[in-house]
């Protein structure tokens, strides 16, 4: 069964640490986090425009394998007796962590290899409760499955920020969708712009609150 966790790291590193920072993390601290039980993969990407410049997305069996304490320690949110990764963790800023809870992929069944994507949409949401149910209907029913058919989408997920989760940093939206490309032009396609946009999704923007993001990434790891 696919993992039903997801947990997002997002940040920024001074420009002199980034050859640092991604050999550590690349050799080194992706290595530590596969070894942690309830760890099925790590993707690494860097932004394409805008801030942080860095996103790691940690998929988990399920959203309570960051509460274990040997976890905290292992991702460095408590203090490690590594000199490398003390000094990294301190030279972190505008970080945003989130831990999510799976509530939808789509093609269903998912494809086994999404080695093709060479690219990633994050697109997180906070929304009026006032249009909760609707929301919900709109994104599992018409727009998650329009945007999984266009062509050079591999994969599309959504997931909500897991109500128990600690650790959190930075106020992460509370729903996020991942979309999976194999390239970003996907995304200024006639294909992905019809798919987006209809009568119902422009309704529902109205409802849309502080803290929603929309961020381009081209994957770095693996390579």
């Amino acid at each position: 069964m696919p993992g039903q966790g997801l947990t997002l790291v997002m940040t920024d590193v001074p420009p002199e640490l980034e050859g640092e920072f991604n050999r550590w993390y690349d050799e080194e601290h992706i290595g530590d986090m596969l070894a942690f039980p309830g760890v099925l993969g790590v993707r690494r990407y860097r932004i394409m425009g805008g801030q942080p410049a860095y996103l790691a997305m940690y998929e988990l069996e399920d959203p309570g394998v960051p509460e274990k304490p040997d976890f905290q320690y292992m991702s460095g949110w408590s203090p490690l007796d590594k000199p490398l990764a003390i000094s990294m963790s301190n030279r972190f800023f505008n970080t945003c962590r989130g831990v999510y809870q799976h509530l939808l992929t789509a093609p269903s069944p998912e494809p086994e290899d999404v080695s093709r994507a060479r690219a990633l949409l994050l697109r997180g949401l906070n929304i009026d409760p006032v249009c909760q149910e609707e929301f919900e209907d709109w994104y599992n029913t018409e727009h998650l499955p329009r945007l999984s058919r266009v062509p050079g989408v591999v994969r599309a997920r959504r997931y909500r920020l897991h109500a128990e989760a600690s650790h959190l940093k930075g106020n992460p939206p509370v729903y996020m969708a991942v979309y999976e490309i194999e390239r970003p032009e996907v995304l200024e396609s006639e294909e992905f712009h019809r798919a987006s946009e209809t009568p119902w999704t422009s309704r529902l923007r109205r409802f849309h609150q502080p803290g929603s993001l929309r961020n381009v990434y081209e994957r770095i790891f693996p390579a």
